[in-house]
């Protein structure tokens, strides 16, 4: 994994602000909402195809973003799922806590 290079359309998006033990974390340029996008120092395009200590290290990294971006943001809701059909990634979104006629006060 050591000759793995970000892809330049996600250098486009957004910036590296973090290096874990297997992946990068990028924030994107999305002024909606906080976008963590997470990426494995990886070619291959499938979680399965990674070792079982691989596919563990991503997990622990995903979980770890996730706590941050819940305890940060005050997120009660968050969007994790594969993106991209061409490069491996996960994402993780924290969502806003909604509180109004179309929530019905739910969050």
């Amino acid at each position: 994994m050591s000759d793995f290079a970000l892809d330049p359309r996600l250098l486009s998006d957004g910036v590296v602000i973090a290096e874990m033990d297997i992946s990068f974390v990028l924030l994107m340029n999305n002024s909606l909402v906080p976008w963590f996008v997470l990426v494995p120092r990886t070619d291959e395009i499938e979680l399965i195809d990674l070792s079982m200590a691989d596919q563990l290290r991503v997990l622990d990294e995903i979980n770890l973003l996730s706590v941050f971006i819940k305890s940060y943001f005050g997120s009660s809701k968050l969007n994790i799922a594969v993106i991209g059909r061409c490069i491996f990634m996960w994402w993780a979104v924290a969502q806003r806590t909604f509180v109004g006629p179309a929530s019905s006060g739910a969050q």
